[in-house]
């Protein structure tokens, strides 16, 4: 008997016994339980037509998750992650912290994964300011020299001239142009 009839021989209960050996395997190695530290988005909602958020110290937090290796893997593959919703509603203008609560984080179709504990930072600090409005000057800016033989004639010119923009006031008043 030579080798090749005997790797032909039952070929659909081979190859059917290997797919279900993987499938056995892959199931349990991610039966595991494990501990998973993910940075988390944080979002900002519900925040008064007349206001904006100046300056913010952060907008991700590292949070340590715990569950099954083969959730995680799932949540991957569908590209659904953990967030923080921050409700900015009854927030007016000034310096606020917002602390990070375990409650506060959702997931999204994922009972078996729980929050274990907020790493850094366990608050975030922003600003909100009033928002306002402001055209501003668009300064041409050149950089390199152009090539060997080749000058640059005339005046640069850009259109538009003034860009309208809509944010924090204290931001807004500190800029005269963009570049």
């Amino acid at each position: 008997m030579n080798i090749q009839n005997i790797l032909k021989r039952n070929l659909t209960i081979k190859t059917v016994s290997l797919i279900l050996s993987l499938m056995l395997w892959f199931y349990a190695a991610t039966d595991q339980t494990v501990d998973i530290r993910l940075r988390t988005e944080c979002n900002f909602k519900n925040i008064k037509d007349s206001l904006a958020i100046s300056n913010i110290n952060t907008t991700k937090v590292d949070i340590l998750f715990k569950g099954k290796s083969r959730d995680f893997l799932i949540m991957n593959l569908l590209r659904r992650k953990p967030s923080i919703s921050i409700n900015l509603s009854t927030y007016e203008k000034g310096f606020h912290k917002y602390p990070i609560l375990k409650e506060s984080i959702k997931i999204k179709s994922f009972k078996n994964i729980s929050v274990v504990n907020v790493l850094y930072p366990n608050d975030i600090e922003f600003e909100i300011d009033s928002l306002r409005e402001k055209d501003i000057l668009v300064s041409p800016m050149i950089t390199g020299s152009p090539y060997k033989g080749y000058v640059i004639s005339g005046e640069v010119s850009v259109s538009p001239q003034r860009v309208k923009f809509y944010g924090a006031k204290k931001i807004l008043d500190s800029l005269n142009s963009i570049e």
